[in-house]
């Protein structure tokens, strides 16, 4: 996708001194948005966020004419305990996460307007967990990581719908189909796994009989 850089962010790269990356999260969850910064402290661009004071790993975005085929897998490195109960207690599956690279200014700590959107998905993946425990040489580290795959990728696959009898008739009475309990499929089901079932013109004659 087109990257602008705005005057702004184009001055801040082309310094020698004075500025740094930062790169930002945005997760939304069923509850809230969680946003975060690799910066050690707080941060403000249109909304505040939380510096996590770790970095930020990814493998480059396929830059394919194709968007189901791109996806990117994503790690945060170094970031404090309270991440992975964001992480674990909030239901993220299926929701956007967006992630974004900019420019801060170091005298300042003001973010550098306006970040550029590197890539914008959706969270299907799981969610990995490592910690390594602090010892008297080094200090420990939280690895949490998670792969975000393109909007469009979730209409190309097939999802399966996994229901019984009573969630059957209940979704048919959600869309008006009466008399709902006159299906009797899941009832039947049983009873022909395993066998072949035949479709075409009358009269055909299965071979093998």
């Amino acid at each position: 996708m087109a990257r602008i850089l705005t005057t702004a962010m184009q001055t801040a790269i082309s310094a020698k001194e004075g500025y740094a990356d930062v790169w930002l999260i945005e997760i939304t969850t069923s509850a809230t948005v969680l946003r975060w910064a690799t910066n050690a402290s707080n941060v403000s661009w249109n909304y505040q966020w939380t510096g996590v004071g770790g970095i930020i790993e990814f493998a480059a975005p396929s830059e394919t004419s194709d968007p189901s085929g791109q996806s990117m897998r994503m790690s945060l490195s170094g970031v404090d305990q309270t991440i992975i109960a964001q992480v674990l207690t909030a239901n993220v599956r299926g929701r956007r996460c967006r992630l974004y690279w900019g420019q801060i200014n170091l005298s300042t700590g003001l973010i550098i307007s306006d970040p550029v959107e590197v890539f914008s998905g959706l969270m299907n993946s799981v969610w990995e967990i490592s910690e390594v425990p602090s010892d008297t040489s080094s200090r420990g580290t939280v690895t949490v990581s998670t792969t975000i795959v393109s909007e469009m990728a979730r209409y190309l696959f097939r999802r399966l719908l996994r229901t019984n009898t009573n969630s059957l008739r209940l979704m048919q009475a959600r869309g008006d189909i009466t008399p709902a309990s006159a299906d009797t499929f899941f009832q039947t089901l049983p009873d022909i796994t395993g066998k072949p079932v035949y479709w075409g013109r009358q009269g055909a004659q299965a071979n093998p009989a």
